[in-house]
């Protein structure tokens, strides 16, 4: 958000804008960002599911243990997304801009990606076996 008080203090300084192309790659980002729905709107849909899973009444141990796995994959992955990809663009931005050490940086963040992602393949896996108990 912009303060229209802070911007009148700049009215004489020079004003920069966005090309077409960068100001769209921007909205496009900013869109991403903000419209993402996120842990509450996937735990109330993990929820619902495990409620379809029983007839449409109220969710049982049964129906939760196949919606807990999907929730936890989608926690992961967020994780993934916001947390490691995070560390991986201020390792790059540390790089680029402040001459950080690339060989120091990398391979830590790397590890934590690989058990990440190996721990949402099984998480996942084990979603998709307890979910496809109910196939008809």
């Amino acid at each position: 958000m912009v303060d229209s008080r802070d911007v009148k203090k700049h009215v004489e300084g020079r004003v920069a804008s966005l090309s077409a192309s960068l100001a769209k790659e921007f909205e496009l980002h900013w869109n991403a960002y903000a419209a993402r729905p996120g842990p509450r709107a996937y735990g109330r849909n993990t929820l619902k599911l495990a409620s379809r899973l029983a007839g449409g009444g109220q969710a049982g141990v049964a129906e939760l243990r196949v919606s807990d796995p999907i929730n936890d994959v989608l926690d992961l992955a967020l994780l993934l997304e916001g947390a490691d990809l995070e560390t991986v663009s201020e390792a790059e931005q540390s790089v680029r801009l402040a001459g950080g050490n690339a060989a120091a940086l990398t391979p830590p963040m790397v590890e934590q990606m690989v058990a990440h992602l190996h721990q949402l393949a099984e998480t996942g896996a084990a979603a998709a076996d307890e979910l496809g108990a109910y196939r008809p």
